[in-house]
């Protein structure tokens, strides 16, 4: 079965460890067949662009992604996940989280919840829970007066 994506100018995907960008002033669509893991750019995070604690995170659940081998980047993972409960003690939840998604081999998910979350690292420490029986992250509900 093939996956089909369409781009707008300007937008990318990774399809392995290769990055195509799409050049043309309209939109193109990809058919894109076998079983190399594909990332679509906003998702994506550039090694040389990674400097702070929650980019190295997202680059390494990529590197995890889009590597056969997910073993490989534990070591590495592990160091990142310490740094980033030391910088931004908040985070548990979102780690705990993000560690369920990758022991059910989920590591898609891991990006997508890594991606949203840290998107607003300034979010109040209540702003995220774990919640409902597949320990899905959601936003707290607040009582508006």
């Amino acid at each position: 079965m093939s996956l089909k994506l369409t781009l707008k100018p300007g937008e990318s995907v990774l399809i392995g460890d290769t990055r195509v960008e799409i050049v043309s002033r309209g939109s193109s669509t990809l058919l894109i067949s076998g079983s190399v893991p594909v990332l679509r750019g906003e998702f994506a995070v550039d090694a040389d662009t990674a400097q702070d604690t929650p980019s190295q995170l997202r680059l390494v659940l990529q590197r995890m992604y889009l590597d056969a081998n997910v073993a490989i980047h534990h070591d590495a993972y592990f160091k990142v996940v310490g740094d980033m409960l030391a910088e931004y003690p908040n985070s548990v939840p979102f780690i705990t989280e993000i560690n369920r998604c990758l022991m059910t081999g989920d590591v898609y998910r891991a990006i997508k919840i890594a991606k949203e979350y840290l998107a607003d690292m300034n979010a109040p420490a209540d702003k995220w829970m774990l919640s409902g029986p597949e320990s899905k992250l959601a936003p707290q509900r607040t009582n508006a007066a």
